[in-house]
C-alpha cells in the first residue's frame, strides 16, 4: 500500500521499529489498520499535511473567490469535519469536505490529530 505524503494517520501500538497505524480515509467512512516502519512517518511540523479536521464552531466562508471573503457572512461549522487542504492564501486555507463542500477557513482552525 502506498500513502500520499501528508495523509493523516492515528498511531497505535509499537513493536521494535514498527508502528501500527489507522489510516484515516478521506471521503470514505472507514479507517484501515496496517503496520509501517516508524522511520517512514513524519509529524505535521515536518511535512505539510494535505488533510485535517475543522475545529468545532470555526467560521467558514463558502465562496471560491478569496478576494470576496469580506463580503460574505461566514457559516459556523457545527462538528469536527474531515477536510482536504487545497490551497493557502495568507492565514486562510481553501478546504474541501464531504459532499463536495468547499470553503475558506483560518489555518488555526484546522487540527491534525484524529480524536475519535
Amino acid at each position: 500500500m502506498e500513502l500520499e505524503k501528508g495523509n493523516l494517520i492515528k498511531p497505535l501500538p509499537r513493536w521494535n521499529d514498527w508502528i501500527q497505524v489507522s489510516i484515516i480515509q478521506f471521503d470514505i467512512s472507514s479507517v484501515s489498520d496496517t503496520w509501517i516502519k516508524e522511520n517512514f512517518l513524519a509529524s505535521p511540523s515536518e511535512v505539510e499535511p494535505n488533510e485535517g479536521f475543522l475545529r468545532i464552531g470555526c467560521s467558514a466562508c463558502e465562496i471560491s473567490d478569496f478576494n470576496k471573503i469580506s463580503t460574505v457572512n461566514p457559516t459556523t461549522v457545527p462538528y469536527s469535519m474531515q477536510v482536504r487542504l487545497k490551497k493557502r492564501q495568507g492565514e486562510f486555507v481553501w478546504v474541501s469536505g464531504p459532499s463536495e463542500w468547499d470553503a475558506w477557513v483560518k489555518s488555526g482552525d484546522i487540527l491534525y490529530n484524529y480524536s475519535s
